[in-house]
């Protein structure tokens, strides 16, 4: 019996504490660095599986001045700006307290 617990606890540690000690003092503080090669590694893969290697760039010059005329014509474009990436905000600004599943209030 105590062999059988022994291996329990040897399993809960090994497969429960040690990860999360892992991920919250070692990837946890600098996930994007520790994840920045694979990232790279996996976004070169997948633009040559999708042939994305072989686009040409080309730039186009933006227009100097916004007019309020310009809104109405370019709506689709607009409507799609990401104004910021909402899953860092998430990490650095808690929750509401009194409701934590909501998003924060910003």
């Amino acid at each position: 019996m105590i062999q059988v617990s022994g291996y329990f606890l040897l399993y809960l540690i090994g497969i429960f504490i040690i990860p999360g000690l892992v991920q919250k003092f070692k990837v946890a503080p600098n996930e994007l660095a520790l994840e920045t090669p694979y990232l790279k590694h996996n976004i070169r893969l997948t633009r040559k599986a999708f042939q994305l290697d072989h686009i040409r760039e080309e730039a186009y010059p933006s227009l100097t001045e916004l007019t309020p005329e310009d809104i109405p014509r370019n709506r689709n474009t607009i409507d799609n700006i990401r104004l910021w990436d909402w899953r860092p905000i998430l990490q650095d600004i808690p929750a509401d307290p009194r409701n934590p599943s909501l998003l924060p209030v910003l």
